[in-house]
């Protein structure tokens, strides 16, 4: 798949996603520095599962529920990598 087309993707749904993200960062992270360091890594983490999962016959921005499983799992995973140190 195209590379422009995995970023538009990325972009439209940081368009409309941006709040959730934001608010279940803030509810785990007390620290702006903190927040703005997870936001970026979630970012990343965002992108690269477009680019690794995204094909024609599935449409990302109107899978809520699959979006909603990507972020709890990744902040389920970051606790967990911040617990064992």
């Amino acid at each position: 798949m195209d590379h422009r087309v995995h970023h538009s993707l990325f972009n439209e749904i940081r368009n409309r996603y941006d709040t959730m993200f934001v608010s279940v960062i803030r509810s785990h992270f007390a620290s702006i520095e903190d927040q703005k360091d997870v936001y970026q890594e979630f970012s990343i983490h965002l992108f690269m599962l477009i680019e690794s999962k995204y094909s024609k016959s599935i449409d990302l921005l109107h899978t809520a529920t699959w979006l909603k499983a990507v972020v709890a799992n990744f902040f389920k995973s970051l606790i967990r990598k911040k617990n064992a140190k």
